[in-house]
């Protein structure tokens, strides 16, 4: 699922991204990297995945959120799902095309609703051996979106992910990125502001079709004046045979600025079409 979500105001401002599947393990005991269709699929945790689709794959991704706060409005937003094609232009290098979501947001029981901002990305495995994977990541946003539900402006994100085998059933996750983004809300002034965005998981197998993560990601900025967020996770990833995989995710999140809370469900969906 690709982070065009990144484009959306505060209230509604999603980070869906990605986590990996363990690895395959070899009979010596170590794991053995991005063999999967799994491997390489984002799911609903904010860890950037750290394996690219293999040359010549295509995966499709779709992606579904729901997040409600605790302020006193009862404020809340719906992402329905995203479709994100990915595609292995050799066995480092990945090209994305995301076409962006359908937001429904909520406040006072009132709602509102419209597109997101489209987003292209590359992604470039820089390492991939042994225990370890490293993957740098690039994405842009495209002006697409409706209203304040977009940008207005393409915005832009820099990043690595790593992946480290801790043993033949437990691997640890992490990623950060640099985002330059760009408000574009209702009755507030236009602004450029940027943020760093950690995140690390770990991701244990009990069976060789079924993981389970925990994790904590954050942001340092959620918009111009607003101070750092950061959210826990935890969730499940099922295998459907070789080449469909659902993930299943809850997180919970506080902005430090205001104290609020929120409580969020994530389902993904990758499907290898080629």
């Amino acid at each position: 699922m690709h982070k065009a979500l990144k484009t959306m105001t505060s209230t509604a401002a999603l980070a869906c991204a990605a986590i990996g599947m363990p690895y395959a393990a070899r009979a010596d005991g170590v794991a053995t990297p991005c063999t999967t269709v799994a491997a390489s699929a984002d799911g609903t945790s904010s860890v950037a995945a750290a394996c690219t689709a293999g040359k010549g794959q295509a995966l499709l991704e779709l992606g579904y959120a729901n997040r409600s706060l605790s302020d006193a409005a009862g404020s809340g937003v719906t992402v329905y799902p995203s479709a994100t094609l990915r595609y292995g232009v050799s066995s480092k290098l990945e090209v994305d095309a995301d076409a962006g979501p359908y937001v429904r947001l909520r406040s006072s029981g009132a709602t509102a609703h419209g597109y997101g901002d489209s987003g292209l990305g590359l992604r470039y495995r820089v390492l991939g051996t042994g225990r370890t994977v490293v993957t740098a990541v690039a994405t842009t946003t495209l002006p697409t979106g409706s209203g304040s539900y977009g940008a207005g402006k393409p915005q832009y994100s820099l990043g690595v992910a790593g992946r480290v085998a801790l043993g033949s059933t437990l691997n640890l996750e992490s990623s950060i990125a640099y985002d330059s983004k760009y408000r574009n809300v209702s009755g507030l002034d236009p602004a450029w502001y940027a943020s760093y965005a950690p995140a690390l998981a770990l991701v244990t197998s009990p069976s060789q079709h079924t993981s389970f993560y925990v994790g904590g990601s954050g942001t340092t900025k959620v918009a111009p004046g607003l101070g750092p967020q950061y959210a826990l996770g935890a969730g499940v990833r099922r295998e459907l045979g070789s080449r469909t995989v659902v993930d299943l995710g809850l997180k919970d999140g506080l902005t430090l600025v205001n104290g609020t809370r929120s409580h969020e469900i994530d389902i993904a969906l990758t499907q290898l079409v080629k």
